[in-house]
């Protein structure tokens, strides 16, 4: 899974952009919730063989919210003149959700006879082969195998949560709550195996089998909240 999330919510104030906000209350909130579910799986089987399996899952995530009061973000410009008189201000950014990723892997083996020589009979003429007794038979040994399995789940996530405001003028309110929340939850399962079970004692000695698991997370995380504007409570 591949997903680029940007979620944004302000005012924006930029040269020649003034904002001039006056209200009973301001409440400005970016939340991002995100559930990622990424399952896969193999499971393979040889009869005198060779069994192969690979699964692998991924998580790709970079994400971006924000909640504002100033320049844009998403552009590169100067921040301008903002003018906010409320009784009460809420800047909320807050990015959470579920990042789970699943990878299971199997391999079986079990022996097989080799292509078998049978002795006939000949009925017609009611006299046996002179190779055998009368009876036919079947000879034959059976093959080994070599196993591999791998279960590989990784989670690669970006991201950047922040709640400011940065502008130039004046901020007027009786209370103020500006918060960054970032609560993610990431979750990485792997299980792999390879199992030989040729019964056989002399193929059971020459076959091989393995199995293998890997996990990862690996996060970068930008949580801030922060002002830079004169605020007058």
């Amino acid at each position: 899974l591949n997903l680029r999330s940007e979620t944004y919510a302000g005012i924006v104030s930029a040269p020649g952009k003034d904002a001039h906000i006056t209200a009973d209350s301001l409440d400005i909130s970016a939340i991002s919730d995100v559930i990622a579910i990424t399952v896969a799986g193999s499971d393979n089987y040889s009869a005198g063989g060779t069994s192969l399996g690979m699964s692998a899952g991924i998580n790709t995530i970079e994400r971006d919210t924000i909640a504002f009061i100033g320049a844009d973000p998403t552009k590169d410009e100067d921040k301008g003149n903002a003018t906010i008189n409320v009784n009460k201000l809420d800047i909320d950014a807050r990015s959470g959700g579920y990042l789970w990723v699943f990878a299971l892997a199997g391999g079986r083996m079990t022996h097989q006879a080799d292509p078998a020589t049978t002795d006939s009979v000949d009925v017609l003429a009611n006299t046996n082969t002179p190779s055998q007794s009368g009876l036919s038979g079947v000879t034959g040994k059976t093959n080994g195998g070599f196993g591999l399995s791998a279960g590989v789940a990784i989670n690669f996530v970006t991201d950047t949560t922040l709640a400011y405001i940065d502008t130039d003028g004046k901020v007027t309110t009786n209370t103020a709550r500006v918060s960054a929340y970032n609560p993610t939850g990431m979750v990485v399962v792997t299980l792999g195996g390879s199992v030989n079970l040729d019964t056989s004692t002399t193929e059971t000695a020459d076959s091989v089998s393995a199995g293998g698991v890997f996990s990862l997370n690996q996060s970068k995380s930008r949580t801030e909240a922060y002002l830079k504007v004169f605020v007058v409570i």
